[in-house]
């Protein structure tokens, strides 16, 4: 997502609850480009944290990827 040529957009990260360190660290490295929000969740599925990222997203359109999808 980040190095495609299109930069207007914002990307809204909702982890589920994870506990890995192997997302801990890859969160911690997308924090710093001003295009990525992260939200950390408590465990509730994958509804809440769909609802979660919509709720705070500023754009005109939403896009949902999950963990297994490319773009």
């Amino acid at each position: 997502m980040l190095a495609q040529t299109l930069d207007d957009f914002e990307l809204v990260l909702a982890d589920d609850g994870s506990r890995s360190p192997e997302i801990d660290r890859r969160i911690g490295a997308w924090r710093i480009d001003p295009r990525v929000l992260a939200l950390r969740l408590p465990h509730r599925g994958p509804g809440a944290a769909l609802n979660a990222a919509a709720h705070v997203a500023r754009g005109r359109y939403l896009c949902r990827l999950d963990s297994d999808d490319l773009i």
